[in-house]
């Protein structure tokens, strides 16, 4: 039974001092509605090329659309809610697909906040967390209480064993 974690739950904002820096000089409204537009954009298509940088490589592109689940605009700040398929052909780190939401603005997607807010693992359909997926699974098996019923692999058991007072 595969009990991988297969979905993360990312917020994904400017921060404040991006905010300052970047999107002072623009219209903050523009901003927003280049993301809103980009966010449905992604989600009508089949593809959303982005570059994905590699340590010490040159960068690939990759098609980031089928790792997306869930992509929704934060109601406050300039931000995002996403729901990604971690092994998704095309998943990529959650600061590099916020970066390619907003092209018009120039930032490096390391100073944005990223924070992860839920994992999940898929089963049947069904997003569980990892605890609730392992307490489910084959993985926790009854421990053998009465000797008779250890397996040749088992120890034998001592209940209330006699102890020795020499």
């Amino acid at each position: 039974m595969n009990c991988a974690i297969t979905r993360a739950d990312y917020r994904v904002e400017l921060t404040p001092y991006l905010v300052d820096t970047r999107a002072r000089d623009e219209n903050l409204h523009r901003v927003r509605q280049e993301l809103e537009g980009n966010i449905a954009a992604l989600l009508d298509s089949s593809e959303w090329m982005v570059a994905k940088q590699s340590h010490g490589q040159k960068g690939k592109t990759v098609n980031a659309r089928p790792a997306v689940a869930v992509l929704t605009a934060n109601a406050e700040g300039v931000g995002v809610r996403l729901a990604s398929r971690l092994q998704a052909t095309g998943y990529l780190r959650p600061d590099l697909l916020f970066r390619s939401l907003l092209p018009s603005l120039e930032f490096d997607p390391r100073l944005l906040l990223v924070r992860r807010e839920g994992m999940w693992v898929e089963r049947g359909g069904t997003l569980r967390t990892p605890l609730e997926a392992l307490e489910d699974s084959a993985f926790w098996r009854p421990v053998p209480v009465d000797p008779s019923e250890t397996g040749p692999s088992d120890p034998p058991l001592e209940v209330n064993a006699p102890r020795n007072h020499h």
